[in-house]
């Protein structure tokens, strides 16, 4: 009962917080942190696809929105589709390297990697690995 009504909580904090992003972005259509800040949220609720529209809003407005790129990277990982998750990893991991943020740089490189591992044992297999929680990495 306990462990129902904290996910209830947190549905309606989610909730919560779409509405104030829409709020923001009504007032301002041009924040890309308004964009970004409920894709997240989408994620928090498990719409990707949602989160992604997010994540491509966010970057239209801010070419340079680092966290945008990487997340929906992780969002594509979820939804299986490689190419665009490599894609992204590779944008934030150039961005991260420009500011400097040379952790998270390794992180997304190391994303990269990881997917082009992947096709690579898909290739050879023609089979799809289980991966679990490989690409729950997360930045600042």
């Amino acid at each position: 009962m306990l462990n129902e009504q904290a996910k209830l909580a947190k549905i309606v904090n989610s909730l919560q917080e779409i509405d104030r992003c829409n709020q923001t972005i009504q007032l301002d259509p041009s924040s890309a942190i308004a964009y970004y800040n409920r894709a997240q949220t989408y994620e928090r609720l498990g719409e990707k696809a949602a989160a992604i529209a997010d994540y491509n809003q966010a970057i239209r407005l801010n070419t340079n929105y680092t966290e945008a790129y990487y997340n929906r990277g992780l969002a594509y990982v979820d939804l299986g589709h490689k190419k665009q998750a490599l894609q992204d990893f590779r944008a934030a991991a150039k961005l991260f390297f420009a500011k400097g943020d040379i952790e998270n740089y390794q992180t997304a490189k190391s994303l990269c990697q990881e997917i082009h591992q992947l096709k690579t044992l898909n290739n050879d297999n023609n089979s799809s690995p289980i991966v679990e929680n490989m690409f729950s990495a997360t930045v600042n």
